[in-house]
């Protein structure tokens, strides 16, 4: 199970194809973590007190890394 959050174990095969998927994995991590910080940049800075707000968008952009995540868990089977 840890596997699905973390790669333990490197694909042996280092074609063209995983070096795509690991590609598309960290750009969807980047954009998750630029997006989570950018969102709350725009609350806080928009007065927004509500600490569920923070939580929910905080959720939607980890959702969203884990989602890479599980594109290289299935595409590359690491």
């Amino acid at each position: 199970m840890v596997n699905l959050l973390w790669p333990r174990q490197l694909s042996t095969n280092d074609g063209i194809w995983v070096r795509i998927v690991r590609l598309v994995h960290w750009c969807v991590v980047g954009f998750a973590v630029f997006g989570l910080v950018v969102s709350f940049a725009g609350m806080i800075a928009g007065g927004n007190r509500e600490p569920v707000s923070y939580f929910a968008v905080g959720l939607m952009w980890v959702a969203l890394a884990l989602l890479g995540r599980g594109f290289r868990y299935v595409a590359a089977r690491e």
